[in-house]
């Protein structure tokens, strides 16, 4: 069994050369500018591959940037607004409706859509506001009483969304997370208050054993 790479794979599988599908009306490709090493390239596109059609005002192209010597990066420029009518889109035309499905797509504006599951060693969440505010001593903390009586009417605790909510509105990771803090630090003043009551009670009882 004999292996062809590269130019030599052509030349024995011509069906297998390279091509570009252009779909009607016609849509312009054009190459602008021409790719080289970092070396002695100013900062900007060192090169770039347009798609059109040019009449479009949105810009969408792929490009090499050089943005300081042996530091460069791969630009795909989506839009030319920073708004959510732009995307950047992964995913699949079904074989049989011809129907075109997101599996992954960045928005110009930043927001990242993924239709299944997101897998990651690691998330980490930039947190602007903590939970710190339950031990100030202004906090006002709800009695044991007032979060039963809320529980009860409301099936759910309090500054937590209902399950109906979560499922029609979703979670915020960072508000919800803060929120979940907020609660672990409550529940830890409500055992440190109940710990001084079960002290002070077998105190109470010591004396009493002690007559």
């Amino acid at each position: 069994m004999v292996a062809y790479y590269g130019a030599d794979a052509l030349k024995h599988y011509p069906e297998c050369q390279p091509s570009i599908h252009v779909e009607s009306p016609p849509t312009p490709i054009r190459q602008v500018g021409q790719g080289r090493g970092n070396t002695g390239v100013p900062p900007g596109n060192a090169s770039k591959i347009e798609f059109g059609p040019f009449e479009n005002l949105d810009n969408i192209w792929i490009g090499r940037y050089n943005k300081e010597s042996d530091h460069s990066e791969l630009r795909i420029n989506i839009g030319d607004d920073g708004g959510t009518g732009d995307r950047f889109a992964v995913g699949y035309t079904h074989w049989d409706t011809n129907v075109w499905h997101d599996a992954f797509a960045v928005l110009a504006n930043g927001d990242v859509e993924v239709s299944e599951t997101l897998r990651a060693k690691e998330v980490k969440i930039e947190v602007v506001n903590g939970a710190d505010f339950v031990f100030s001593p202004d906090y006002r903390l709800k009695s044991l009483p007032e979060v039963e009586s809320f529980i009860r009417e409301n099936n759910h605790l309090p500054e937590i969304p209902s399950e109906k909510a979560m499922q029609e509105d979703g979670l915020s990771i960072n508000e919800f997370q803060i929120k979940l803090l907020q609660k672990i630090e409550e529940l830890t003043i409500y055992a440190i208050e109940q710990n001084k009551k079960i002290e002070l009670l077998e105190k109470e009882i010591n004396k009493l054993q002690s007559k």
